[in-house]
């Protein structure tokens, strides 16, 4: 499978270019004296987007500083979204906590819900053990309540917690609350992940039942409270155990049966323990699997924007930028806009393409910036065939190369320096 990115041109006139390939960014560029400049192409040109943009939520481990299991340690496992591991309505597209900002109900209780927090891109959990030894939930606004259920789970084993539930008229009640430990399980159980990541993202205990009540669990743990007064926040700290204690949620029951979610303010989370998904899906198809993006073998890898990961030189040239080949710095190439459709793919579910220059050009001569994904040593042949304003038609055999080929090394316009596994 191949993807165009780009084409440089030498001057004759042009309208439409190709069958055949697979681009990243399709550039053109006008050849005089052999220089090789851009050529804007139609939107309609590029058929899938492929490259990771740098605004997407971080990957791992950057995204989280904390484990569920094993705290700033950042060892052990933590939970993650729905969506990381696989595509809604894909197999395991379940799999992973509730999305952020949306309710869910207790599979054990069917009249007590949970508002999962607003954002797993932020401090999306409060975190209690050696490093964090106190935090406090703070409702908005204060809610009248006789009893409350905190979602919670403990890593690296149980933990027992103290509780401090304070109403608006600063009247104070205590406890002490037993965290089970995440893959337990038990009465207390409300979801079940089905499945949980390390920070280098390898998911441990995954499940594809279409269920979530496979570990590790979250737990709803309740507290009877006094009704007179709202309450106005919960705080919770550790007598010193060196397990984890994670808390998500609250729920509130003043009367009958039903349990509401509490809304809590977002200063009430520490940690970024959750792994976010990416929501919505960045790319349409990677350069391993193309289109498929069902989550068939452990390996997406695609091209991501530089500075989506932090800190490091490698990725794709920014959104929108030109660049001067590696290797042959008279031909410039102009990277389409990551944020649409951004690349032309050429594979057996995508065998023809037209690529269009938003303005006729003269040009005698092309450059392509293409990758090929699961092509292997030998070229891709591909035909390429030129069509111009005045109805000749030019036909070419188009080579295409692997992305991680050695052996065409005076092709290289661009290194990347890195990819991205979009199954994890």
């Amino acid at each position: 499978m191949w993807f165009f990115s780009a084409i440089s041109y030498n001057p004759k006139k042009l309208t439409q270019t190709i069958s055949g390939l697979a681009v990243l960014a399709l550039i053109t560029t006008c050849a005089t004296a052999q220089t090789y400049s851009p050529v804007a192409l139609t939107a309609g040109s590029y058929n899938q987007a492929i490259v990771v943009p740098a605004t997407a939520p971080l990957a791992l481990p950057n995204c989280i500083n904390a484990t569920t299991g094993n705290g700033t340690a950042l060892g052990d496992y933590s939970f993650y979204e729905q969506g990381l591991y696989n595509r809604p309505s894909l197999s395991g597209g379940n799999s992973g906590i509730p999305v952020h900002n949306t309710t869910f109900t207790n599979i054990n209780n069917a009249n007590m819900t949970f508002l999962m927090p607003p954002d797993y891109t932020t401090n999306n959990e409060l975190m209690i053990d050696s490093a964090h030894t106190s935090g406090t939930f703070t409702f908005s606004p204060a809610t009248t309540a006789t009893n409350l259920a905190i979602l919670c789970a403990g890593g690296g084993g149980p933990i027992t917690v103290n509780y401090t539930v304070t109403h608006q008229l600063l009247t104070t009640e205590t406890g002490t609350l037993n965290v089970n430990d995440w893959t337990i399980g038990g009465s207390a159980v409300a979801w079940g992940a089905n499945g949980r990541v390390s920070s280098g993202g390898t998911y441990n205990g995954f499940s594809a039942s279409s269920v979530n009540n496979n570990s590790p669990f979250l737990y709803a743990n309740t507290i009877t409270v006094s009704g007179v007064s709202p309450v106005t926040s919960i705080t919770i700290n550790t007598p010193g155990n060196a397990n984890h204690a994670n808390f998500f949620a609250v729920s509130g029951n003043a009367a009958g049966a039903a349990w509401t979610p509490i809304s809590l303010n977002q200063n009430s989370f520490n940690v970024r323990g959750t792994v976010p998904a990416i929501i919505p899906f960045p790319v349409t198809a990677t350069m391993d699997t193309g289109t498929n993006l069902n989550q068939i073998n452990g390996w997406m890898s695609t091209f991501f924007e530089s500075n989506y990961v932090r800190g490091v030189t490698g990725g794709l040239p920014p959104s929108g930028s030109t660049f001067a080949s590696f290797t042959q710095p008279t031909h410039t190439y102009k990277m389409a806009s990551y944020s649409g459709n951004h690349a032309i793919l050429i594979d057996v579910n995508h065998q023809t393409a037209n690529i269009t220059p938003a303005f006729p050009t003269n040009c005698s001569a092309l450059a392509f910036l293409t990758a090929g994904g699961n092509v292997g040593g030998t070229p891709m042949t591909n035909i390429c065939i030129v069509q111009h304003t005045d109805g000749v038609q030019e036909t070419n055999i188009f080579l295409g190369i692997d992305w991680f080929s050695g052996n065409f090394n005076g092709s290289i316009a661009f290194k990347a320096s890195g990819r991205v596994n979009m199954s994890s």
